[in-house]
């Protein structure tokens, strides 16, 4: 729970203090995060986020999948960029993220011809209600699952990179 009340805590204070793109690479992180705790072996890797995401967010309403999403991470963290050396522009979409507007379908579409093709924008509100709707399922599931409570704090138990001195 200190993990996501952390990150919960930091994303939002990162956003509301208008740094829009720290908050996102934090996010980015976090998933990452999230995607290691329920991955089976010791290490994660870009089909854990992936899982993750499909199997806790319900994507249906974002115009994007998971893979995407994968994609997008990597550009942005590696290099800052929306596309990254596996970027195929045949079957992926570049996502661009914006905020504080309400834009209909229609607009959104007169917005997405302005950037190379093929691109998602995408409403970072509307993209972090939808993970923080996944963190909701994911600690449900947590109560649900002894399997996975377990194997999730064995993992948890790991995370004590700073530790404060008693």
């Amino acid at each position: 729970m200190n993990m996501i009340e952390t990150f919960n805590l930091s994303i939002t204070t990162l956003n509301k203090s208008f740094l829009e793109e720290q908050s996102l690479y934090l996010l980015f992180t976090y998933l990452d995060q999230l995607g290691w705790l329920i991955a089976s072996g010791e290490y994660s890797d870009g089909k854990d986020f992936k899982r993750w995401v499909d199997t806790y967010c319900d994507l249906s309403n974002m115009r994007f999948t998971s893979v995407d999403l994968w994609n997008t991470r990597c550009s942005f963290l590696h290099m800052g960029t929306a596309e990254h050396k596996h970027f195929d522009n045949s079957k992926h979409f570049r996502l661009a993220f914006y905020q504080n507007t309400d834009l209909t379908e229609n607009e959104i579409i007169a917005q997405e011809v302005k950037y190379p093709r093929p691109t998602k924008i995408v409403d970072v509100a509307s993209f972090y209600n939808c993970i923080n709707n996944g963190i909701n399922k994911f600690l449900d599931a947590l109560e649900q699952d002894p399997e996975l409570r377990l194997k999730v704090l064995e993992k948890s138990n790991k995370r004590n990179v700073l530790e404060r001195p008693v």
